[in-house]
């Protein structure tokens, strides 16, 4: 057992719904970086696993609606494309307590929403960036050639986000663009769709990263996809 740390603790939570009293929750925190997950294991437990499940108890207990979001890291990248019936057996600490946190979530709050997607993409201009972010700053220092990932929108998710929950949805769903791509044909398509004729470096995917993430999103999601345009 590991001790969940004070400021993870029910009471706390429970507080500030109490005293907010919202109609809904969005957990969107993660501990994301698979390289800080696997150097601290025990950080990447606390904020993907044990802090989702002391809120969705706090929300259950008050019956506020959360929904929680997860991703496709918890799939292991072998038998692509994956649906809601997948198997999810993932190859990194980060996508183990991702998966552990989505268990956690509907066992302490059933009426809870948990949303799989994947690479979320577009301009956001928060403190940690997207890909596509990071692209047009020059930020990444190569893009591989084989590891293939649903690039999904990041206005095209929230709006889906609002539609399910609004709508009452439960359980599981899969969030993502129906149009998969590896990093490197991305970022070319994405690149040179705004003039850019200068592409990261290419290579290949290190030990442990899954080959084929792409997933099938769910019936209720919209077509989104992402274009050279967008």
């Amino acid at each position: 057992m590991i001790p969940l740390p004070p400021q993870y603790r029910g009471p706390g939570v429970s507080a500030i719904l109490e005293e907010v009293r919202p109609s809904a929750v969005i957990n969107c925190a993660a501990l994301s970086s698979t390289a800080r997950c696997r150097s601290d294991p025990r950080a990447a437990l606390e904020a993907n696993a044990l802090w989702p499940s002391v809120l969705a108890r706090a929300c259950a207990a008050r019956g506020t609606r959360l929904v929680h979001v997860s991703t496709d890291l918890v799939y292991s990248g072998g038998n692509a494309p994956y649906t809601l019936q997948s198997p999810a057996v993932p190859l990194s600490i980060y996508g183990w307590t991702k998966l552990f946190g989505d268990m956690l979530v509907l066992r302490r709050s059933p009426g809870a929403l948990v949303l799989r997607t994947s690479v979320l993409v577009g301009a956001v201009g928060a403190a940690a960036p997207t890909f596509t972010e990071e692209l047009l700053a020059g930020l990444v220092p190569g893009v591989y050639v084989d590891a293939i990932r649903s690039f999904t929108p990041i206005d095209g998710f929230a709006e889906d986000l609002l539609e399910l929950s609004e709508g009452g949805a439960e359980g599981l769903r899969i969030v993502c663009s129906r149009q998969a791509y590896t990093r490197a044909a991305f970022a070319e398509m994405f690149l040179r769709g705004r003039g850019i004729e200068t592409l990261p470096p290419q290579t290949y995917r290190p030990a442990g990263t899954p080959a084929d993430l792409s997933m099938i999103p769910s019936e209720e999601v919209r077509a989104f996809r992402f274009g050279p345009g967008d």
